[in-house]
């Protein structure tokens, strides 16, 4: 397709008590973004789709503040009401209904759907009927049919609608992923029956696809379910849909649901329009997102709001292919033939892209101690994988990257040094490999702190706690307690101070910490070397922070930390047992695209492999484990 089409992607537009935004101040700030759209380069929206928790509580007052805001955005944008597409979310599940569906038995009833009874300790909680339990979206429904002119299903199999917007050549499917919320379970799930008969609708269509639902796929909690599940997402992925939209953890991200039979489907999440700290989490602005479908890439442009009162800006914290940061991402969209639900075909997906070839994956830097690896031998008996934390210095399933020979070159020439990359790449593995990298810190005294584990809720007892922990590690003979008895201990001895997590302070600390850092660095850069890691670049968090004297962001050098490439890979499937191997290497695209080639991922996923192959290797076993997305969380 030739066309090119944007589309407005909200999620979570319910008000919080801890910063109730209303509609004008939200119309107003967005009016204003929208007049930036051009400067920024970022093109105007003809549509707008909602992915979920219109409201609060699902209280009829929610609705109708939401009903009055969408309604006002249509005429800023000049869009139709049939080019406002809503789905419910969790928080439109209204639990006091929901509580009065249920009753407390001491058996399970006959008749009674099984997912409609919930064990609860020796007695169950049963739905007195299948139009009761529908009767917690009773608000959304109203809500539904007032603002859109249709009908919300009432049938679980029967709630998704099909929106073709007006004009363009897009067809969405909003499906209802909360089919078994209630208030007392929380896992995203769409009914089986919806998925198929919206696919059945759309078989023939010949444009753009996008599906529609509430819960995201990549919730980080532990022990949580608070995600789509499992089956749900694999029926989604076969070959009906382009693009899938959620939202419902409050961050932007992106996700590519790839299966073991070669289909795939790319999710995007939106984070939250107005939900307050509270919800969303302090160090996390309010954001949407801007998508523009251009041909077989969908563009995701993503803005954020940093405070109540400041201005929407551009996240500029995206790669380009130049390695340049940039104010969007691009997804590939698979294909989708017409006329094809449920055959039996050779799925068309985009290959997947992997970053240029890089160093030898498991050569350390030129004269640098390789962290234990060239001194370790693999134990059969023993995994050399992990599932979980930062990899020891004498993991020998560490890949070196062409990271590591960028630290080892900063570390000779500079003092201020930033580890930057995304989540799950490695920076805390390759913070950990610093302390042998470098010939000039082969006599230095070595601190590595994770700023993560200290209280930043408190500036004095955040400096309290840094002092004390740097001395600590140094073995200084009295106890630390500001910078001038740092100076102290440099003066005797070079200093490497490996700080992990960087962006894990908060503003206040940051505005007290990071100057008085910055300062100790380039007092003593001839015998101190600072370097922290972050999942931004440097200039966001110093912006973020409020630091708004452009010294402090001199004079660091940027280590990238890059997903692995094919090298990188191979290199760990080559340390799995012969039978996980070779299942491993038959279903490779499938591994690249469900890890993303994060490392954190790969290492979870071989470490199953590893362990299920230490008792019987079952081969059905191992292409579930590959399959299963649980399997690179």
């Amino acid at each position: 397709m030739d066309v090119r089409i944007t589309i407005l992607h909200l999620s979570d537009i319910h008000r919080t008590r801890d910063e109730p935004a209303g509609n004008d101040e939200l119309l107003h700030a967005l009016r204003a973004d929208f007049e930036q759209f051009a400067r920024d380069g970022v093109p105007r929206p003809q549509a707008v789709l909602v992915s979920g928790d219109v409201s609060q509580s699902a209280e009829p007052s929610e609705y109708a503040e939401a009903a009055e805001f969408l309604a006002h955005l249509a005429e800023v944008l000049e869009l139709p009401r049939e080019a406002i597409v809503v789905v419910p979310g969790n928080h439109d599940v209204h639990w006091p209904t929901s509580e009065d569906a249920f009753v407390t038995r001491r058996q399970q009833p006959r008749g009674l759907a099984p997912e409609l009874v919930i064990p609860f300790g020796d007695r169950f909680l049963c739905a007195r009927s299948e139009v009761d339990y529908q009767q917690r979206f009773a608000n959304f429904r109203s809500f539904f049919s007032d603002f859109t002119g249709l009908t919300y299903p009432l049938a679980r199999p029967e709630q998704f609608t099909i929106h073709h917007l007006p004009g363009l050549p897009v067809a969405v499917a909003g499906f209802n992923s909360c089919d078994l919320n209630d208030h007392e379970r929380s896992q995203g799930v769409i009914h089986s029956g919806a998925i198929a008969a919206a696919s059945e609708q759309l078989a023939d269509f010949a444009g753009y696809r996008l599906a529609l639902w509430h819960h995201d796929l990549n919730w980080r909690q532990a022990g949580s379910r608070d995600y789509l599940e499992v089956d749900s997402l694999r029926q989604l992925s076969q070959r009906t849909f382009n693009l899938g939209l959620v939202g419902h953890t409050h961050r932007p991200a992106a996700n590519n649901a790839c299966t073991l039979e070669g289909f795939d489907l790319p999710v995007v999440a939106a984070g939250s329009l107005c939900a307050g700290p509270r919800q969303r989490g302090e160090s996390v602005p309010r954001s949407y997102n801007i998508i523009e479908l251009r041909g077989d890439v969908a563009r995701v442009y993503v803005r954020v709001k940093d405070e109540r009162h400041t201005p929407w800006r551009p996240c500029v914290r995206f790669r380009a292919a130049n390695g340049n940061f940039c104010h969007y991402y691009d997804v590939p969209l698979p294909r989708v033939p017409t006329g094809l639900v449920g055959a039996s075909v050779e799925a068309q997906t985009p290959s997947v892209s992997h970053p240029s070839p890089q160093t030898s994956p498991n050569k350390p830097p030129d004269g640098c101690d390789s962290g234990g690896f060239a001194r370790v031998r693999l134990d059969p008996d023993v995994s050399p994988f992990q599932v979980v934390g930062t990899l020891p210095e004498d993991c020998p399933s560490y890949v070196f990257r062409s990271c590591d020979h960028q630290l080892a070159t900063a570390l000779a020439k500079h003092a201020l040094i930033t580890v930057s990359g995304d989540f799950q790449t490695g920076k805390s593995s390759l913070l950990v490999r610093a302390r042998g990298y470098g010939r000039t810190l082969k006599r230095n005294r070595i601190c590595l702190l994770d700023l993560q584990g200290l209280p930043t809720f408190s500036v004095e007892q955040f400096h309290s706690r840094f002092f004390a922990l740097v001395g600590r590690q140094l073995g200084a003979s009295e106890p630390l307690t500001d910078w001038i008895a740092l100076d102290e201990l440099v003066r005797d001895r070079p200093l490497a101070l490996l700080l992990d997590e960087f962006g894990h302070l908060t503003a206040d600390v940051a505005r007290q910490f990071v100057p008085a850092l910055w300062h100790f660095a380039m007092v003593h850069r001839r015998s101190v070397r600072v370097v922290v890691s972050t999942p931004v670049s440097l200039k966001n968090l110093l912006s973020d922070w409020g630091l708004q004297n452009p010294k402090y962001g001199q004079g660091w050098q940027t280590v990238a930390v890059q997903p692995l490439d094919d090298s990188g890979l191979d290199f760990l499937l080559s340390l799995l047992p012969a039978a996980a191997q070779a299942v491993a290497h038959q279903h490779r695209q499938v591994i690249a695209a469900s890890s993303g080639l994060r490392v954190v991922s790969l290492q979870k996923l071989c470490a199953l492999l590893y362990e299920h192959c230490q008792q019987q290797p079952n081969h059905g076993e191992m292409l579930r484990i590959i399959g299963d997305d649980r399997s690179y969380r």
